[in-house]
């Protein structure tokens, strides 16, 4: 049903938000630990 989609592609939306936010997170890590490397 329409209901069913719906909900499967909000988990989804979910899914990709946090996917993404943990690859932001790795990449300012690694900034992090290069500025640190650099001082």
């Amino acid at each position: 049903t329409e209901a069913q989609v719906r909900a499967e592609l909000s988990l989804l939306e979910d899914q990709v938000t946090v996917s993404s936010n943990t690859e932001v997170k790795r990449s300012t890590v690694t900034i992090n630990d290069n500025l640190q490397d650099s001082l």
